[in-house]
């Protein structure tokens, strides 16, 4: 696995994840490594919920209109 130097860490940061890292009875590398992954999936569900919101709502806008088959567009376009 990949090594992480954090430099010049706020001593009372470093001791309140310590603390958590013992209360969530891990080491402080397996509490950072768990905090960084709880941030990423965050970010990645937050992300996810946008595009789906974006989708739904183009989904909306082109309901109930006519649209053309894309086999018969592309059968245009090769006769051209």
């Amino acid at each position: 696995m990949a090594q992480l130097i954090i430099n010049n860490l706020d001593p009372p940061l470093l001791e309140k994840l310590k603390i958590r890292a013992a209360n969530h009875q891990r080491t402080l590398e397996e509490e950072l490594e768990a905090i960084l992954r709880e941030v990423i999936e965050a970010e990645q569900a937050t992300k996810m919920k946008a595009f789906s919101d974006q989708a739904a709502q183009m989904r909306q806008s082109l309901s109930g209109r006519v649209h053309t088959d894309s086999a018969d567009l592309v059968r245009e376009d090769r006769e051209r």
